[in-house]
């Protein structure tokens, strides 16, 4: 049992002889192999059950690399297994299948010309690749006089390698990735000497594809030119040197046939110097039952959209000959189900994700932009991201990370205090203040018009008589006596001093007195017309008081004067404002108590 050379770093061991369990150890305990270890083995023999043998435990792992079972007693893998149960002849799988026609969908110009000496500065070919956004390239102030000078022309301001030389004094304008998918190169708006010089001209597009040859095991598919782009890229995955490739689209879909369709073999890489060649495989080159047949299958193990897929010749061939006879068809089988995504939703290879905006794919943490205009976010760009509300780094919503959790409306004022605020309690909002600057509707509140500011002065032009305009709010002209009720109540002034045209407050032992502008006593329920008996003295609340006042001015307003009585002058600072009525004649009060609240100043 030699030793072979390590590789890569670990063990590597090859078992010439073949290999006994150890009932009491066991094989892994034997060998104590660890990560990176390699072990070469062949013609490992177990004994019989009954002579002591145990089996082999995988212990949860997998086996791979298993090739097609061929003998009866062979292994199988589940894909096989699978397969055989749906009527299905499983072929080894492949790396990648066609989502496209091998080829491009590129147009193919240049006819020649005079060595392009006819381009002249600013003359001009609009360009449009897989129907983005049209690119104008435009003849600089040196114009190109050669070929290739033209073709770095033409790429340089492109930004990307686009046009190719093709047969001889032609350009081709195709996409580099026109191996994955179906790649348009549009021509269009010409102005000047291209159509002449260069042979470029506008119209539909033409298709390079890879040129077919020889039948069955020879059986090859060429590119149509060398270039390092054409290195073997199927469906997004780059392949290598006698990888399996399965071709179902050459004639232009998976339900067309063609006689190119089947199981190849990467035979020759292309690069700068060689053109990408496909060979059909040994085991399906020819029309047989066990080859290229109805039922024939073979799984797809990578690829951008067609991973985990199995696919089967869908068409009867008997009778037919390959290569020759375009009834060649493969169809789907097997694989993940087919979805459409909506409402929201996009499909990235096998990631479901929300599509926000335009720049969904490149959403993470931030205020919104132009690009990110639809008011949601993503905390992380990454799978583990959760979908947020987007806020702005200044002023407006923010997100509230203290409890209660939650958005919350931040105030941005440089130097000047916040009044609006979230309540503590998560109830709403709270006002800390009135601002110094503030309109109500369109109007601002200021005695100056169009200042919007509030001063105690503005707020003594509440309760300055007649000449304010809250006042002349409430000032009503004279109406006749028997226009109005009168609204009197015998009340109990014992122990108290109240006198005719007296304001009265009431007590807490549901007595009067005579009222002032303090706050205590400053809660007048109306004046005193009859104090003849104390115990009843009778009190007009609402209506006309007759022969109150003396020597009056019918309309002027009465308030209560400090120390008790009425009075047509306003209290001083720190009283508070009641008014009690205004004149109805000379003797007569109308009674209807205001409270203006206390001045200001």
């Amino acid at each position: 049992m030699p030793w072979g050379d390590p590789i890569g770093g670990g063990l590597s061991l090859s078992l010439r002889k073949p290999l006994f369990m150890d009932p009491t150890e066991g094989f892994h305990e034997e060998l104590s192999l660890t990560s990176g270890d390699v072990l070469n083995v062949s013609g490992i023999t177990l004994p019989p059950a009954g002579s002591g043998g145990l089996g082999i435990d995988m212990g949860d792992n997998k086996v791979f690399n298993m090739s097609t079972p061929t003998d009866g007693a062979d292994a199988a893998t589940k894909e096989y297994v699978d397969a055989i149960a749906r009527g299905l002849d499983p072929h080894e799988a492949v790396r990648a299948k066609t989502a496209c026609k091998l080829g491009s969908q590129a147009r193919r110009v240049g006819s020649g010309g005079t060595g392009y000496t006819g381009l002249v500065q600013n003359d001009t070919i609009t360009i449009t690749l897989d129907g983005g956004t049209p690119d104008v390239i435009t003849i600089g102030a040196t114009p190109p006089t050669t070929l290739a000078g033209l073709i770095t022309e033409i790429n340089t301001q492109y930004g990307s390698t686009v046009a190719y030389a093709g047969a001889t004094n032609q350009i081709d304008l195709r996409s580099a990735s026109f191996l994955g998918v179906n790649s348009i190169v549009a021509v269009s708006a010409i102005t000047g000497n291209w159509n002449t010089e260069a042979g470029i001209t506008a119209g539909s597009t033409t298709g390079a594809v890879f040129v077919a040859a020889g039948t069955g095991g020879s059986h090859t598919l060429e590119s149509p030119v060398v270039g390092a782009f054409m290195n073997g890229c199927i469906d997004g995955i780059t392949l290598l040197a006698d990888e399996r490739v399965l071709v179902t689209w050459q004639g232009g879909g998976d339900s067309t046939v063609h006689l190119d369709n089947g199981l190849y073999m990467v035979a020759t890489l292309g690069d700068v110097a060689a053109k990408l060649k496909l060979q059909r495989v040994a085991d399906c080159d020819t029309v047989a039952a066990g080859e290229l047949w109805s039922g024939c299958y073979a799984w797809v193990t990578d690829g951008l959209t067609l991973k985990d897929t199995g696919w089967s010749e869908v068409t009867d061939l008997t009778g037919l000959t390959i290569d020759v006879d375009a009834t060649n068809k493969w169809g789907q089988v097997s694989g993940a189900a087919s979805y459409t995504y909506d409402q929201g939703l996009i499909k990235n290879i096998s990631s479901i994700q929300v599509d926000l905006d335009s720049g969904a794919d490149l959403q993470g943490a931030g205020a919104p932009t132009l690009a990110r205009k639809s008011g949601l976010e993503f905390s992380a760009d990454t799978s583990g991201g959760k979908l947020r509300v987007a806020v702005a780094p200044n002023g407006g919503l923010q997100r509230y990370q203290t409890t209660p959790f939650g958005l919350e409306i931040k105030l941005y004022a440089p130097g000047a205090v916040n009044t609006l605020a979230l309540d503590g309690s998560g109830g709403g909002l709270s006002v800390l203040g009135v601002p110094d600057l503030f309109t109500i509707g369109t109007t601002a509140t200021s005695q100056t018009p169009g200042t919007g500011v509030v001063t105690a002065a503005n707020l003594n032009t509440l309760t300055a008589g007649a000449t304010s305009d809250a006042d002349a709010l409430h000032t009503h002209p004279a109406i006749t006596p028997d226009s109005a009720e009168r609204v009197e109540i015998p009340m109990d002034g014992t122990g108290g001093s109240v006198g005719v045209g007296d304001p009265v407050y009431i007590s807490a032992s549901e007595k009067i007195n005579e009222a002032d502008t303090t706050d205590a006593k400053a809660k007048v329920i109306g004046v005193a017309r009859d104090v003849t008996t104390i115990s009843a003295i009778k009190v007009v609340v609402a209506g006309v008081a007759v022969g109150v006042l003396s020597g009056a001015a019918p309309g002027a307003p009465y308030y209560l004067a400090t120390g008790g009585g009425l009075t047509t002058a306003l209290p001083g600072a720190g009283k508070r404002v009641i008014q009690c009525g205004m004149a109805w004649k000379n003797t007569d009060l109308f009674v209807r108590i205001v409270d203006f609240g206390k001045k200001a100043a």
